[in-house]
Parts: structure tokens; sequence; C-alpha cells
């Protein structure tokens, strides 16, 4: 190992010879890549139609350009230096859309290699090799003792006890790791900056949340879409009155959701392969999820917590399914009825709140019937209870549209836009208003419907491009699958091998409860995959990631099980019967579990269930308007009233500070760190470069419908947790986050905002 990492190349890093580079089109300049040398263990790769997503950076006089992988249309048209590596050819631009090759600035490359198939091959035998060593000195017996040691301490503690203390560890790590996000002004996704002032859809959401909380119905019809997580959201927001105390909140909910269903995992696989599961499920969800406010924060939680009600119901499905098949059936009383319901309709929920992988809900409803109908009497209305499971996210959706006041007809409205761009070869869900950006001013219903119609006449005219769309999307799918591999750096190709080996013993044990359930979910998410892959990546899933990260560690699990059995008793019959053999117990050692079954408790996923409930319900029965003076006037301008901290969120720049003020509701912040830890690659990073201005707010109006967006050269300070009149110069704008942001004229405390 230590010869791998030794070898390791610390990055390529090479001058862009000026006379080589060629003028494309518009803002768009090629040049070939300089000939570099693959190691044996390392390799330097760029886009490839394998799916394959460059790691290249590309600079100018020093300061980092992007985004990387851009459309080539983007290029051309937008510039600001958005580039594209594809295989051994940089098509690039440079920041003002000048000329690379008389503008006098220096432009040079730097790609971090990734494993090679030899590296992988040299990491596996030195896994091979310290296995073996560990084996026949003893070692690896010592570290199963251990692990022994550790389950029979969990299992013969008090489960409650156990859970609480297991529950309050991984929240604990959560909330550290969002505030080091805000102490250090770190952003990691393209939704929120610094972990605390959200933007672009999550801006959108938390307008939505808010507009429900005062008005008690949604500003846009854009909020009509998927209308669970901003009552989600608006629950958690009049909880906390403030955007960082939601954040905490909903990172809190996402954790426990994941720990449960860690929980019941470790009843079917063991101690390792909880934690191996729990620690994808985090690494997925602090880049995704945590310190932002878009759906996959309602996917990921649902999807969890319908998880463990169903692993927990495999549990006592495959202990009921045990003996020969010819005994009688057992009445239902006996069948865990109830949690399959509850796991079907809470995923239903989730892939209604962020949708996703949605043929995994039919694939689930025949698991559920095929399940119980083996061993337990199943009767018509059994079926019918099941069939409103698997619609109760459509039907959460239209309680709460009629609840806010709006129609059902615009649910889901964006898969419209989805598939015109699968109907025009694989572009992303904004090449509809690209191609028509006369239609950008539609409502959100006139748009995706005229989205359908254009893309159903694209599909019937030019059907090959919906094929070369659906092929595109398969091999993004292929590289990084559903969850992202690239995230595991320079070993993301040992989540893919474990991802496709998890489904041999799918197969092998597919009579099994758990292995039946993970692979109809996975054979849900393959089949979805290349109609959404190119829309979103692998935030898309989020709602059925925990079946993606399950299969990987039945992959881990099974490889390594299977190799301690063969250390054993190493043979080659042996070989055969452990890779061939569909008897779970051949590969598993369950007898320790019927001798000592885990017991646990399952209040955790009632009372988390009731918890989402009333949290969801807490805006529909509890409307907080806030008071504001409707008979004032602005002396230039047009008025704005909003509560800074409650309704509005805010963050005021300052050149000396030294570190991130959470003493007020609104975000005081290092402006050049803050700036410096934006990586490249957020489309937005420009605006807040050139921004002249000193505190920027945005949040829902009070007074009116719709939202403020406004700027101001003064520090706002005074003013953070009351209620504002501002003035707002519409003529005068700037472009930050993709919106147009006004300059405030001036500002007034109301009245009675104290």
């Amino acid at each position: 190992m230590s010869v791998l990492l030794l070898s390791k190349p610390a990055q390529i890093n090479i001058p862009l010879p000026t006379d080589q580079i060629k003028r494309h089109e518009g803002c768009a300049y090629t040049v070939d890549i300089p000939p570099h040398n693959d190691s044996l263990f390392w390799t330097f790769e760029g886009d490839s139609t394998k799916g394959v997503f460059s790691k290249l950076r590309l600079y100018e006089n020093k300061i980092q350009l992007g985004p990387n992988n851009t459309a080539y249309a983007d290029i051309q048209t937008k510039g600001r230096g958005a580039y594209s590596h594809w295989q051994n050819e940089l098509y690039f631009s440079t920041s003002d859309c000048s000329s690379p090759v008389v503008n006098g600035k220096l432009y040079k490359i730097k790609i971090p290699p990734r494993l090679s198939p030899a590296g992988n091959a040299i990491i596996f035998g030195i896994f091979i090799a310290f296995s073996f060593f560990a084996s026949h000195s003893g070692l690896l017996k010592k570290i199963a003792e251990t692990r022994n040691r550790l389950t029979n301490f969990l299992r013969n503690s008090a489960p409650r006890s156990t859970e609480i203390a297991i529950a309050a560890i991984l929240t604990s790590a959560v909330c550290a790791y969002i505030f080091h996000q805000w102490f250090n002004d770190i952003t990691t996704n393209s939704f929120s900056l610094g972990g605390r002032y959200v933007v672009s859809d999550g801006l959108g959401y938390y307008e939505c949340a808010n507009s429900l909380i005062e008005k008690g119905r949604f500003d846009y019809d854009w909020c009509d879409r998927r209308v669970i997580y901003p009552y989600l959201l608006a629950g958690f927001s009049s909880i906390t009155e403030n955007l960082a105390g939601t954040l905490i909140l909903q990172g809190l909910t996402v954790t426990l959701c994941l720990y449960l269903a860690a929980k019941h995992l470790y009843r079917h696989l063991g101690l390792g392969s909880a934690i191996l599961f729990t620690g994808f499920l985090l690494n997925y969800a602090a880049s995704e999820v945590f310190a932002t406010t878009t759906t996959e924060n309602a996917g990921l939680m649902f999807g969890a917590l319908g998880m463990a009600f169903l692993l927990s119901s495999a549990k006592m499905l495959d202990a009921n399914n045990q003996g020969p098949a010819s005994l009688a059936q057992k009445p239902i009383s006996d069948a865990p009825f109830a949690l399959i319901l509850l796991g079907l309709g809470t995923i239903s929920i989730a892939l209604s709140a962020r949708a996703g992988a949605m043929f995994c809900l039919p694939l689930l409803f025949c698991w559920s019937w095929l399940m119980l109908r083996r061993r337990f009497e199943l009767r018509w209305h059994h079926f019918a209870l099941l069939f409103l499971a698997l619609v109760a996210g459509n039907i959460t959706q239209v309680i709460l549209l009629k609840a806010s006041g709006a129609t059902p007809g615009n649910s889901y409205g964006n898969f419209s836009l989805t598939l015109y761009g699968l109907s025009v070869g694989g572009k992303n869900w904004n090449q509809f208003f690209l191609d028509h950006p006369g239609l950008t001013f539609q409502s959100d219903a006139q748009a995706s419907s005229t989205a359908y119609k254009m893309a159903f006449e694209n599909i019937v005219t030019r059907p090959e491009k919906l094929f070369e769309g659906l092929i595109h999307n398969i091999s993004i799918f292929l590289e990084n699958g559903t969850v992202g591999y690239y995230r595991y750096g320079a070993f993301q190709s040992f989540a893919s091998i474990l991802w496709w080996t998890g489904l041999w013993p799918i197969v092998l044990y597919r009579r099994r409860a758990l292995f039946s359930l993970i692979g109809l979910m996975s054979l849900g998410v393959v089949l979805t995959a290349p109609l959404l892959m190119e829309d979103a990546g692998s935030r898309v899933f989020a709602a059925s990631a925990t079946a993606d990260f399950a299969q990987i560690t039945i992959g881990c699990w099974w490889l390594l099980t299977i190799y301690l059995r063969f250390v054993e008793a190493p043979s080659f019959a042996q070989i055969k019967r452990l890779f061939f053999s569909s008897t779970f117990d051949v590969v598993a050692n369950t007898d320790y579990e019927r001798k000592a079954p885990y017991q646990t408790s399952k209040t955790f996923e009632q009372a988390m269930i009731a918890l989402l409930v009333v949290i969801m319900a807490a805006p529909v029965c509890i409307k907080r308007p806030t008071p504001f003076d409707a008979s004032y006037k602005c002396a230039s301008g047009e008025l704005a009233v909003t509560q800074l901290g409650k309704r509005s969120q805010g963050v005021i720049f300052s050149s000396n500070a030294g570190s991130t003020d959470f003493t007020h509701r609104l975000w005081v912040a290092d402006r050049k760190r803050l700036q410096e830890n934006v990586p490249a690659i957020m489309w937005w990073k420009d605006d807040l470069k050139s921004a002249q201005l000193t505190s920027i707010v945005s949040g829902t109006q009070i007074n009116r419908v719709g939202g403020v967006y406004a700027f101001s050269e003064k520090d706002l300070t005074p003013y953070i947790g009351k209620i504002v009149n501002i003035c707002i110069n519409r003529s005068s704008t700037q472009k930050l986050f993709g919106l147009d942001y006004s300059r405030i004229e001036s500002i007034e405390i109301a009245g009675d905002s104290n």
C-alpha cells in the first residue's frame, strides 16, 4: 500500500501554450491537453462517453475558473470561465470572454489522478495478503472476538438506553459538522452559501414555507409542484423562528431517520455492515442535504424512515417463512402487516416529496403482496390497504394542496421539463427555456403543459433523439450510479464494484425478504435512471438512497463473509459452495441469532412518524401572520415589509470579522474568507465576487404576495429581528444567485416590532 501511495503524483500542473489555443465559436476556445504519462497505478481521465467526469481545474492568473463539465452551448454563449474537459481536449472560455491568445493572461491546468485498474488490483491484492497473514497469525480471531464482545454488549444492554446513546452521538456529530461549515464559511453545494444563506431552489422553498406561515397559502404556483417539503419546512420554521435553528432541527431529524434505517440493517447483517451503511448515508447527506432547504431533505428523511419499517418487517417475514413451504398459512394477525403499510406509505410520501425512482413504488407493492401471501391468509381488503399505502404520497400531496387553497393540476409539473430534455438528446431540464426563451414568463402550469406537448412532438418526429438521451443517461449511471460515486475521489471505483457485487447475493438469496426487498428497490432505481440522471444527478434519488447504500453494504458484507469462511477451510469445493449455494446459512452464521435474538423497541420509529405528521400539520392548524402598518408610504421606491431574521434571511459582510457571528438572527460573515471557500463550480460565484454591497436580504414580504431581494451599502445589524419597512429601487439592481437584487433606498423599524 505504501508503494502505491508513494507513487501517487500530486497532480498534473501544465501551462497552456497560447500558440496551440484555437478559436471556436462565441466565447469558446479549444486546446489539446499536452501529453502526460499515466503511471501503473494512477491515471488522468477527461469526460468520456463512458460517463467519466473529469476533475481538471483551469486557472487564469492563479484564479480558478469554472464551472467544470459545462455544456458546449453555455460555454459558447455565456463564457465567464466555464469549461469542459472531453477526453484529450479542453473546451473553455475566459472570465471576460476575451481571447486567451492576446489578453496577456496565463492559463494553466491541474488534473488530480484517479486509481487505474492496476491500482485497484494492487489494493485488492494487498488486502488479500493481509487477510491471510491475519488469519494465520491469530489476528483475525482476535478481531472476531472483539466484534462478538461488542455485539453481545449491544444485544444484552437495555435496548432503549443503547438507542438513545447512539442517536445522541450521531446527532451531536451532525451538529458539529453544520457548525463547522458555519464558523468556517464553507460552501459545499449550490443551494446554500456557507451553509447558512439559502439560494436558488433552496430560497424558493424557504419562501414557500414562510408564505404558508404568514398567509396560509403559497405566493407562487411553483410551490405547488411538491408541497410536502414546504409544509415540513414551515413546521420546522414555526418552531425555531429563524433559518439557523430550522437547519439544525431539520438536520437532526434527518440524522435520526438515517439511524433508524441503520439500526434495522444491523439486525440483518451485523454491526460492521450497519456502521458502513451509516457512513455512506452521512457522507451523502453532508453533500446533498445538510444545511440546505431543498426537497432532498424530505426525500431522504421519509425514505430512510420507510426503509426502517420495511427492514423491520423483513426480519419478521424471514422468521415466519422458515420451515417447509407446505405448512398451513398463518393468520394475518401474525404478519408484520402494519409495518409493511407504514413502510410502503412512508416511501410513497418520500417519492412524492422528492420525485425520483418512481418505479420503486409498484415493485414495493409487488414485494409486499408476494411476501405476505407466501405464509399468511390475505383478503381483498388487505390488497386495498396496500394500494392506499402505495398512493399515500399522492393523497398527501392533494390534501396539502387543498389545505393551502391551491389546485392539484400543477403537481409534479417539472417532469415535463425533464422529458423535454430527453426528447432533444438527453439535455438538462433548462434546455426547454434555452430553446424557447419567450416561454420563460409563462405560469408554471402553462409551461408544464407546453413542455409536455413539445416533448411528445419531438419523440414522435425524432425518436432517435430520445434513444440518444436514454443512452447518455445510462452511461452516466454506469459510471457514477445514482448516489454519486465521484464523491469518493480516487476510490470511487470500489463503491461501483461493491454495488454490482451486491447483485449476486441478492439473486442467490432472493427468497429471503431482506434481499428481495433491496433487489426490487434497486431494480426500480435502475429502471428510472435512464430518465433522470442528466436532470440533477444523485440528489434526485434521495428518497431511494438507502436502497443503493444497502446494496453496496450487502456487496461488502458478502465478499468479506465469504472470504472469512474460505480462510477457515480453503478448497475449490468451498469456493463453489460459498459462491453458488442459495442457502443463506451457508454464508451467514445465524446460530447465535436464533439463540439470542436481538430485541429492539419500535418506540423511536412510531414517535418519529408521529412527529413528522404533527410538524407538517402545524402550518395548517396554526397561522402566525405578522402585524404591519398598512398606511406606511415610501417617499421614493417600492415598499416591502418583512421581519429580518424571521421571515427573511440575510448576510452582513464584514471585511475584518475574525469569525462568523451567530449572536443575531442574520449572518455576519467574513467576506474574503467566504468567497475563498466557494468552489469554482458554483455557477453564482462570479456574481458574489463582483457585487458592490455590504448587506443582502431575501425572503418573504409580509405586506404583499412575492419575495423581497435587496442589497444595501450600509450595515443592517441594528434592524435584525425587527419588522422593517424597506423602500427599494427596482431600477438599480445587481445580479446575485440568478436573481435581480434591488437597492435599499431607506429602511425603518415598524412601530409595533418589539
